[in-house]
């Protein structure tokens, strides 16, 4: 665990959130951002990727958050403001994909499925919180 932290202690503050949100405005911005490819899926999958997105988003949020204080636990309040902030995100980009008109379409449910993504990594993670030791040269935040 101590090497992985090493590492991470060694990527420029906040680069796993702006990789990951580069990313997640590609997929859901472009108009084609898979080209031509056809990906056979299961009914419903759209909505579990945006659940995913937007998880993962809000996991890679907290990390940076809590890497940029040590590795200190990170508090519920601002778990909850990762949550929040990813799931306004991705109600921004549905009203974006509608004013954009290149063939993406609004749909509440995927705002829907990015809120469940969001607020269930926040929900582990502040489990996860409560069972994680803190080391003793480490502060809260």
């Amino acid at each position: 665990m101590e090497h992985l932290k090493h590492r991470l202690r060694t990527l420029p503050a906040w680069i796993l959130t702006i990789l990951t949100l580069a990313l997640i405005l590609w997929l859901t911005l472009a108009p084609s951002p898979l080209g031509d490819a056809h990906i056979e899926t299961f009914p419903g999958a759209d909505k579990v990727v945006h659940a995913v997105m937007f998880g993962f988003l809000t996991f890679v949020s907290l990390v940076d958050w809590s890497r940029g204080r040590d590795f200190a636990k990170v508090r519920w309040p601002v778990v909850l403001m990762a949550a929040v902030l990813s799931t306004l995100l991705g109600v921004a980009i549905e009203f974006i994909q509608r004013a954009m008109e290149m063939g993406r379409d609004f749909d509440t449910r995927d705002m829907l499925a990015d809120g469940i993504g969001a607020f269930a990594v926040a929900a582990i993670w502040f489990v996860a919180e409560m069972f994680r030791k803190e080391s003793k040269h480490q502060g809260s935040s």
